[in-house]
């Protein structure tokens, strides 16, 4: 009898010691999720997900329409992920008259319909950009990637 308690006592302390290492595994996976989440939501930066979006169009000042390529959504996205935020326009009520975007992508992402698409508006004059109704800057190093991108698309509509 006593043997038996003492082989159920040892049993118990090993199943614990398992499920807490379960537990705590599980709570620090939580934790990365978590924080790449946190970086994904960062409203102060652009991130644009190529591998979610089902389709972009590029909608011109003059209102012709085009369809941007698969192979062009990862350069797109690399160019304003380094966009920086516009905290003048952004954390200030200022109403500022601007002309129309040179140039407006609508971005239709995977599995949401198409009233939750995003839209991403460029202005060549200036470098500024509106994603997701916040002000960025263009990053001056990728400003002619992004322009040369969607220049060929306004080549190709005409």
């Amino acid at each position: 009898m006593k043997h038996l308690f003492i082989y159920i006592l040892t049993l118990g302390a090993i199943f614990t010691s398992c499920d807490s290492k379960k537990a705590a595994q599980a709570e620090y996976e939580k934790e990365n999720i978590n924080t790449s989440e946190a970086k994904i939501n960062d409203s102060t930066k652009i991130f644009i997900d190529a591998s979610k979006i089902d389709s972009m169009m590029l909608v011109l000042d003059n209102d012709l329409k085009t369809i941007i390529q698969n192979s062009d959504y990862t350069t797109l996205a690399d160019a304003v992920l380094t966009a920086e935020y516009d905290t003048r326009l952004n954390d200030s009520d200022i109403m500022i008259k601007m002309q129309a975007p040179d140039y407006t992508i609508i971005i239709y992402n995977t599995g949401k319909s198409a009233d939750e698409s995003d839209w991403l508006m460029v202005w060549k004059e200036n470098g500024r950009t509106r994603f997701k109704n916040k002000w960025y800057t263009l990053a001056e190093d990728k400003k002619a990637d992004l322009y040369k991108l969607l220049d060929k698309y306004k080549e190709i509509s005409k």
